[in-house]
């Protein structure tokens, strides 16, 4: 990565980036020893002008996985970073970029098989999880490599409005056809058990 790119979204710096782009537009896919892009570094240090800008120039860089396989929206989720989070999901849902598969992107898994919904139950960002859930209600049966799905996370952890959502949403789903959708039927599924850890966690809150 050329050492401005970096600086530039690590600061914040628009007007870098656009000099930079300026010159050499495939600057702008760069990556670190760990192959994190300037878009994840963005996101890392909550430059959400930076964010915008380069996704507005490489709108590609939203597919792009570092060392652990994590995506941007993966950084957005770890962090808790909201802003990004509905950023990238209204991006996704707007955008056809060719070979990468925009729409999938919500659901791509890291090194671990975590989807960016399983990073933000496991950091505890109940809000990013929410956002996540109501684009996509399939999300919340997706196994990890620890066959946990985020529907289970959110009921171990207390988000009983993440689990309520999830489940309405799923069966919203369901009742209107749009859920020849595996997954949705895969998390009705899972109902008896999470309506179990939901139950047992609402007790020990109130």
């Amino acid at each position: 990565m050329d050492p401005r790119l970096l600086d530039a979204a690590r600061s914040g710096d628009v007007d870098l980036l656009k000099k930079i782009a300026e010159e050499d537009a495939d600057l702008l896919r760069g990556v670190t020893p760990f192959r994190n892009t300037a878009l994840h570094i963005a996101v890392t240090f909550k430059q959400q002008e930076f964010v915008e800008e380069i996704c507005a120039r490489k709108p590609a860089l939203l597919g792009e996985r570092n060392r652990n396989c994590e995506t941007p929206l993966h950084a957005a989720a770890i962090l808790g970073s909201h802003r990004a989070v509905v950023f990238f999901l209204g991006l996704v849902a707007a955008l056809d970029v060719g070979w990468v598969d925009m729409k999938g992107l919500p659901r791509a898994a890291d090194r671990y098989g975590n989807t960016a919904l399983h990073a933000a139950l496991l950091n505890g960002h109940a809000e990013v999880a929410q956002e996540m859930v109501s684009a996509d209600p399939g999300l919340a049966s997706y196994m990890n490599e620890q066959r946990e799905s985020p529907l289970y996370l959110a009921a171990m952890r207390g988000f009983l409005a993440i689990v309520q959502s999830a489940f309405c949403n799923a069966i919203s789903a369901t009742i209107e056809g749009i859920a020849a959708e595996p997954r949705c039927t895969q998390l009705l599924s899972e109902g008896t058990e999470v309506a179990r850890i939901s139950l047992r966690r609402s007790r020990t809150l109130f």
